[in-house]
């Protein structure tokens, strides 16, 4: 279908258009003023097969200013259109990514097509796969700017660091052995840590300056000899601790010399999980969830509990909203979904949302960036939700690795603070993919 353009003027409440005003000290008649535009500002899919753009008025220039609004896939322009507004839409578009762009013009015919070009995807998946490593039996994944670390779990070796600057060709660069039966992994300040459920070193901490060639700084014995899962924050390792059930918290600042300065026990069940995200750690314990403020992490302080209400829950990770308000839970579980609660008030903790793909289905990890949180599930493969509103919580991208295979596990985990998203899938490996946001502002 050819797109249709249709581009609204600015006007006054008389209906006039409403003219770019000028620089202050620069006349619109000044044939010697110097047009500058800076190009488009803003550009939002409209939840259909459109596009609607904004720009601001350019200055100086001679005379009246004209804008053309350009929208282009795969450098054909397939849509071009003059205005003397500030804004425009483009409908009947195919899904697919397109290039917007903007030039101004003055009566003199001098042009500046601006600086800033603005790339959105039209459909309503708005995650889409780019490039595969193959490896079967990994776990979980971790990032850092464009190099991702995989857990190996039952590949018969430890760690596989990638590169990941061509999302469409993503290269291992090393592989690790016998340095322990890994699921998880997290990277911070300069160092990888990875977990080791064989029961003697619960994890190991690596200098990971040169990604290329990560070098073993230490390993974490007892107390801390079966981990299941880490986390990572302010010169501190969060280990859940399998043989005590229950989380211990390692000074790692002299990363060579681990210190164990403090522990956590939930009120029952057992630690299973942990995220330490701007100072607290979120802790899942299967039967429920705890924060703790971590300000001085060897004296953990409990600012809220919350048991769950029913006992077949199977909490298994916690991820905090961008403001700290809510909270989202995973139930590993069949037929479990992501719960979302609101924590404002540590008295008075209320689910108020949740999400289900499906009845049969198995949720295992979720992380939020932004407005989006990102989910893997063993059986649907990656989800990503937008929860600007936490009480609905609504589907807008998804990626089927199950289908693949056929089998029971699937997307273990998902690291959605890169570039690229990046998915540890049990039978297909590492998968990239890029996660299309409906709505994308100049930098």
């Amino acid at each position: 279908m050819e797109a249709l353009l249709m581009l609204a003027c600015m006007q006054t409440e008389g209906g006039a258009v409403d003219r770019p005003r000028p620089r202050p000290g620069l006349q619109p008649d000044d044939s010697a003023a110097t047009l500058a535009f800076d190009g488009v500002r803003r550009a939002a899919w409209d939840k259909a097969d459109g596009i609607d753009v904004e720009w601001e008025p350019a200055s100086g220039g001679s005379g009246p200013l004209t804008y053309t609004l350009r929208v282009a896939r795969d450098t054909d322009v397939i849509a071009e259109l003059e205005s003397s507004g500030t804004r425009g839409s483009v409908q009947g578009l195919a899904d697919g990514l397109y290039e917007v762009s903007v030039e101004a013009a003055d009566s003199d015919g001098n042009a500046d097509d601006g600086s800033v070009r603005l790339s959105l995807w039209v459909g309503r998946n708005r995650l889409q796969e780019r490039g595969t490593v193959s490896l079967s039996g990994v776990a979980d994944v971790w990032g850092q700017g464009t190099t991702v670390v995989v857990a190996g779990y039952e590949t018969g070796r430890s760690l596989f660091v990638v590169d990941a600057r061509d999302p469409d060709d993503p290269q291992v660069i090393e592989e690790i052995w016998g340095e322990g039966y890994v699921k998880d992994v997290k990277i911070g300040d300069g160092l990888l840590f990875s977990n080791d459920e064989s029961g003697t070193y619960g994890a190991r901490v690596w200098d990971f300056e040169d990604p290329s060639s990560p070098r073993l700084l230490a390993r974490i014995g007892s107390p801390s000899r079966s981990v299941h899962n880490l986390s990572y924050g302010d010169g501190h390792l969060y280990a859940s601790n399998n043989d005590t059930d229950g989380m211990d918290v390692w000074n790692v600042e002299d990363p060579e010399n681990p210190v164990r300065v403090d522990h956590y026990d939930p009120p029952w069940s057992f630690v299973h999980d942990q995220a330490w995200v701007d100072g607290k750690v979120y802790v899942a314990w299967w039967g429920g969830f705890t924060i703790l403020d971590a300000t001085d992490p060897s004296d953990l302080v409990a600012e809220v509990v919350h048991a769950y209400s029913d006992s077949t829950s199977a909490c298994h990770n916690v991820w905090p909203t961008e403001d700290g308000r809510h909270v989202l839970t995973t139930d590993e579980e069949t037929g479990g979904h992501v719960r979302v609660f609101d924590v404002s008030d540590p008295e008075d903790v209320r689910q108020v949302g949740s999400y289900r793909s499906g009845d049969g289905t198995v949720v295992h990890n979720v992380h939020v960036d932004g407005d989006h949180a990102f989910v893997a599930y063993y059986t649907e493969g990656v989800r990503v939700l937008d929860v600007s509103d936490p009480t609905s919580p609504k589907e807008v991208g998804s990626l089927d690795t199950l289908a693949r295979h056929g089998e029971m596990y699937g997307a273990w985990g998902v690291w959605p603070y890169g570039e690229h998203i990046a998915i540890g899938d049990t039978r297909n490996g590492l998968i990239l993919a890029t996660f299309h946001p409906p709505v994308v502002r100049a930098p």
